[in-house]
């Protein structure tokens, strides 16, 4: 995880630079949006390291990617 959340740190220091992004996972977005991804995957790697209740909007039952909702029991898991 902590490679994961050096990897988040690069791409938020070039972030202020970003107006769109091309996600090789999700919809082209603009640079706010990009930002608040980045933002959401941080607090969501943190929890999981920290064992935290999770709650991302982005993901469960009535959110747009429903069925993120068992990978992150499988991310739980691991």
């Amino acid at each position: 995880m902590g490679d994961y959340l050096a990897a988040l740190q690069l791409f938020d220091d070039v972030a202020a630079e970003v107006d769109v992004v091309f996600p090789g996972h999700g919809s082209v977005g603009t640079g706010d949006d990009f930002r608040a991804r980045l933002t959401l995957d941080r607090v969501y790697v943190e929890t999981l390291r920290d064992g935290g209740v999770f709650n991302d909007p982005r993901v469960g039952p009535d959110a747009p990617l429903f069925w993120m909702a068992d990978v992150h029991e499988w991310h739980v898991e691991q």
